[in-house]
Formats: C-alpha cells, sequence, structure tokens
C-alpha cells in the first residue's frame, strides 16, 4: 500500500483512502462545526444561528467577546428576555465582577445540531428595573 498526501491539508497524516481533513471538511459542511472558529463551514452555522433568532446577533463571530457560532453575545438584558420570550430556553448566571453577571440563556434551535447560548452582561445593582424581566425571574424560579 502506497500512502498519500492531500494538497489541501498538507499537515494531515499520511492516509491510504482519505485525507482526515477532507473527511472533517465534509462532516463540517453537513452539520457544522462550533468549535471551529474560522472557515466557511462555521461562517454558515453563525449565519444559520443569526437567521433564526433574527436582529440582535451580530453578523459576524467575535472571539474577543468569548463567542463561537453558537455562543452568541446580544447587547443588552432587554434584547436577552425578548430572545428568551420568542424560544424558552434554561436561563443560568455566573458572576463577572462585583454586582455584573452574565446571564445566559441557552436555547434548541430548529435545524441546528447543538444547544445554542446568548448572553449578556448585567449590572443588577447600575440596571434595577431588569429584575421585573421575565428572564430574570426565571432565573429566580430556577435557582
Amino acid at each position: 500500500m502506497r500512502l498519500q498526501t492531500c494538497r489541501r491539508h498538507p499537515n494531515a497524516a499520511p492516509f491510504v483512502r482519505t485525507c482526515s481533513g477532507c473527511a472533517q471538511d465534509c462532516h463540517d459542511a453537513q452539520y457544522g462545526n462550533p468549535t471551529n472558529n474560522g472557515g466557511a463551514h462555521s461562517q454558515r452555522l453563525a449565519d444559520r444561528v443569526r437567521a433564526i433568532l433574527g436582529q440582535y446577533i451580530e453578523d459576524t463571530v467575535r472571539p474577543d467577546e468569548g463567542e463561537t457560532p453558537v455562543r452568541r453575545l446580544v447587547w443588552s438584558i432587554r434584547e436577552l428576555d425578548e430572545l428568551h420570550a420568542r424560544h424558552g430556553g434554561i436561563v443560568t448566571v455566573r458572576p463577572v465582577e462585583g454586582a455584573v453577571m452574565e446571564i445566559t440563556v441557552t436555547v434548541t434551535l430548529p435545524g441546528i445540531a447543538w444547544p445554542v447560548e446568548i448572553y449578556s452582561d448585567w449590572d443588577a445593582a447600575a440596571e434595577l428595573d431588569g429584575f421585573a424581566l421575565p428572564v430574570v425571574k426565571a432565573l429566580n424560579a430556577t435557582a
């Protein structure tokens, strides 16, 4: 048997029948890959998530903000509340700094193989009216 190399994936291991890089590309093209923050496949997945979630999601994934194709940031707690009202999901919280919390809504979207996390930072001390929002009440109900 003669081992082959791939011109598209020169760093992939030599192979007999199928290049592991090409096989991964085919898989990502069909199913997407939320851990891959680059390339056309992850951009297509990010575009599908944005198309379902709508206007509050930015066009591009911002890794510097902690985003992946299936973990997306919204600007305010009110936007997060609106998305929670439309899509439901599980609400969780984690402390960030001082009174600032990161509130995350995890949803299952049609046509997306992975759970999608939508998150926003909320300063409870500065935005007291946030306690009246249903997304925060849902958080209190699950605690």
